[in-house]
């Protein structure tokens, strides 16, 4: 007997090798960890007469190609699959293959083995014009006066197809595990399909298995809510122990995944907001349940989503619901459409984002607002019909709109503020992930992020202090910010902000409130970007956002260029407003990284010094530089001269800013 297992552990293999030599002395056996493997060990077999492979491996392959393949060149082969996954969506694959749990029973599957052997190495490299559809033919059992129902596996006689069990039909096998088998039933007096969930006969004497199984029914026959799947009824019937509930119609993740589907925006929000209902509902009604999993995740040729019942008569280990909403941020990423599931897209990457505390109530309100979303960029006005004006009317209009027009500009002259204007400078790059040059030719890998387009401004700063005003900073600062550091208001503040505010020279230097906020330490700059729902960024993240794909030594190229500088607002020698330097732009359009102010970054760098201690990376050029000579964007820099203790290296001073970096994409409202 030749056969051929596939399975990624090798436990599973070296029990199925022990339940086949209980049937065959001197086996010719094949095992493969993959697929691939397993295709390159049979290019030059002459026979085989089984396979036993699993179902799907890690990586989200399924075996039925593998399968097919080998049963074209080997007619007649018998296969039996190892199973944890419901098999509902792939019923047009299974044939009439066996399928076991993963690992098998050794008694089911030595039983299989003995049918397998009676029916012998029969399989030749020509095609058998009897295989039907290019798949396997039936296994017979032969009707010989030898052969009896006793001989067969109990699970065969049991709940073979059409075999009946109280008021339902047995229709086809779907998956089992280590006590139950699943089945596809009908419930003859309603005509209703269901799932038939059956008490393995072997157990069925266990009172401590049969005490479980009635108590895990109990459980989930409590669970009422629209979107899980509802236990329908418990039933012993002769010896029988099974309760039916919803036959969920459509496939789940894993399925969906294997044909390569892509989802919308509409598709996707509606699932998670699915999903987040559901564990609400449970958390909500201290149902105890398993943590959800792809596999209980259904969508239905409908577009509506279904979830299979995970209640559980015991309390199971929970993960923590951040880690099941980055769960399944992750998961669902896969089923992006990148021209359709743009708003979608977004709610992903905020899911996956470690900083928020995730509620499934939190989620609810976060999808709300997507799908708010959705309906305003998908809402439209129905045309009017155009109506004929005349001459006259064309005439008065024209008339009337110029005068309004004049009014509007007169009072806008009239009200214009004296001093500074502040403008909204707050816009965020996208910076996509992948390989770049850092420093001197090193190759480096960073995710995608969003990087401030411009370095924080003296308004946006004065925004921060207002709101910490009543509520205090203490949830915003650093963990080691030091003990007597009270407060993230400069001691020059109201001087140094009301000189912005007036348009007019601070230190004898013209300055407004678009201009960079300096004068701020480390541990201010830290708690502003917590405070933003953001971070300071990494100097890799900071050198990329400055040098781009092509790894530039300056935003606009490799070459020196002082007149990139200038700033299109006169009379501003030293601090510029950070949106007035044109030429100083990535190609990303990220703007003044190599002058106007140096930025505190989050990374650090040893003290020259004190052993032990580290001070933060300093990175970009600065008005200064205009002087000094112009670094480029390899240059690293720190505050701290010999002799100085290590808390210089966090001290503020007017040549340094800051920007914020965000994980997620900006225009994604987070739940507070």
């Amino acid at each position: 007997m030749t056969i051929l297992f596939i399975a990624e552990e090798q436990h599973v293999i070296t029990g199925m090798l022990s339940a086949l030599h209980l049937v065959d002395d001197s086996p010719r056996a094949l095992t493969a960890s993959c697929f691939d493997s397993a295709l390159e060990m049979t290019e030059n077999l002459d026979a085989l007469d089984a396979l036993v492979t699993v179902t799907f491996t890690s990586d989200g392959r399924n075996a039925f190609d593998i399968r097919d393949d080998l049963a074209r060149r080997f007619p007649g082969l018998q296969v039996a699959f190892l199973n944890n996954h419901d098999l509902s969506g792939w019923t047009n694959r299974l044939e009439v293959d066996r399928v076991f749990g993963n690992p098998p029973e050794q008694e089911a599957l030595v039983d299989w083995f003995r049918v397998s052997k009676t029916r012998g190495s029969t399989q030749t490299t020509e095609p058998d014009p009897s295989a039907r559809n290019g798949h396997l033919v039936p296994l017979e059992i032969p009707e010989t006066d030898e052969c009896h129902d006793e001989d067969l596996p109990v699970a065969e006689t049991v709940t073979a197809p059409g075999q009946h069990l109280g008021d339902y039909e047995l229709v086809r096998f779907i998956v089992d595990d280590e006590t139950t088998e699943t089945h596809e039933a009908l419930q003859l007096s309603i005509d209703r399909p269901v799932a038939l969930v059956l008490l393995k006969p072997e157990f069925t004497a266990q009172k401590h298995t049969v005490r479980a199984f009635r108590s895990l029914v109990r459980a989930r026959a409590k669970v009422s809510h629209p979107n899980i799947a509802p236990v329908y009824e418990g039933y012993e019937e002769a010896g029988a122990i099974f309760y039916t509930r919803e036959l969920i119609e459509g496939s789940n993740l894993p399925q969906l995944y294997e044909r390569g589907k892509r989802l919308d925006d509409q598709s996707l929000i509606s699932m998670v907001k699915t999903i987040a209902a559901a564990q609400t509902y449970l958390e909500a009604n201290g149902i105890s349940h398993d943590p959800i999993k792809t596999r209980h995740i259904y969508l239905g040729e409908d577009g509506k989503t279904r979830i299979a019942n995970t209640a559980t008569s015991e309390p199971s280990d929970q993960k923590s619901v951040a880690n099941l909403v980055g769960y399944l941020g992750t998961k669902l990423q896969t089923f992006v459409d990148p021209e359709k599931s743009v708003i979608a897209n977004r709610l992903l990457v905020e899911m996956r984002n470690p900083e928020v505390d995730w509620t499934w109530p939190s989620l609810q309100d976060v999808v709300t607002r997507c799908d708010d979303e959705i309906a305003q960029t998908t809402s439209y006005e129905p045309e009017k019909p155009i109506q004929i004006r005349s001459k006259k009317s064309f005439l008065a209009a024209g008339v009337i709109s110029l005068v309004a027009l004049l009014v509007i500009i007169l009072f806008f002259v009239l009200n214009q503020p004296e001093g500074s204007e502040k403008r909204v400078l707050n816009q965020m790059t996208k910076i996509t992930g992948g390989e770049f040059e850092y420093q001197k030719g090193e190759k480096l890998t960073l995710p995608t992020f969003w990087i401030d387009t411009y370095e924080v401004s003296i308004a946006h700063y004065q925004e921060f202090i207002t709101a910490i005003e009543g509520t205090g900073s203490s949830k915003y600062d650093h963990p080691e910010q030091p003990e007597d550091k009270k407060t993230h208001t400069p001691e020059n503040w109201e001087a140094y902000y009301n000189s912005a505010s007036q348009n007019i020279r601070y230190e004898g230097l013209l300055i407004d409130l678009n201009c960079p906020v300096v004068f701020i330490d480390w541990w201010d700059a830290f708690a502003y970007a917590k405070w933003k729902g953001r971070r300071l960024p990494t100097e890799q993240e900071w050198e990329k956002a400055g040098r781009g794909k092509k790894g530039n030594l300056y935003p606009w190229g490799n070459t020196p260029d002082l007149e990139r500088f200038q700033s299109s607002r006169k009379n501003y020698s030293a601090w510029r407003p950070v949106d007035s330097v044109s030429g100083d732009r990535s190609a990303e359009g990220v703007a003044c990284l190599a002058g106007n102010v140096s930025e505190w970054t989050a990374s650090f760098i040893d003290h020259p010094e004190i052993f032990g201690e580290e001070i933060p990376v300093i990175r970009g050029g600065s008005f200064l530089n205009e002087v000094k000579g112009m670094p480029d964007l390899t240059v690293r820099q720190r505050l701290n001269d010999p002799g100085e203790p290590a808390e210089v290296g966090f001290k503020g001073r007017d040549w340094i800013g800051f920007r914020t970096v965000s994980d997620i994409d900006p225009k994604l409202k987070v739940a507070e």
